[in-house]
């Protein structure tokens, strides 16, 4: 290979040692490929009022949609992406999942919470709401 000419023989080489990367092509005529979506904070604002609109929507008491909107307003608070926000995020977002619950509601069976629960959990990289 160290000749410029290409090796087709198939072989898959391997990668030796830690790799860290959203993607890896190894081997001959190997490719990869990773689509991402960099969602900015205006991403993450508009999923958050369709929640507020969503959740106003809902047949709850004056009590049940004051606790809800907390939440959304502890997750507006949350300031940036990463480790240091994942967590907290990811303990309000199970709270209002849960207080859906008990106000009768299954959030993941309900399209239009599940998709701005889905998004803003995503937002901050917490894996496994529903």
């Amino acid at each position: 290979m160290s000749n410029g000419h290409r090796d087709d023989s198939g072989a898959n080489y391997g990668i030796v040692g830690n790799v860290t990367a959203k993607a890896v092509a190894v081997g001959a005529g190997a490719s990869a490929t990773v689509n991402e979506t960099q969602g900015g904070r205006a991403e993450l604002e508009t999923a958050l009022q369709k929640l507020e609109e969503e959740i106003r929507g809902l047949h709850l008491t004056s009590e049940q949609a004051k606790l809800l909107s907390e939440d959304v307003k502890k997750l507006k608070q949350l300031d940036g992406k990463g480790p240091e926000t994942s967590g907290p995020a990811a303990s309000i977002l199970s709270g209002l999942v849960a207080k859906l619950k008990m106000v009768g509601v299954v959030a993941e069976s309900v399209i239009s919470l599940k998709e701005p629960l889905t998004m803003i959990a995503n937002w901050f990289g917490v894996a496994g709401l529903f």
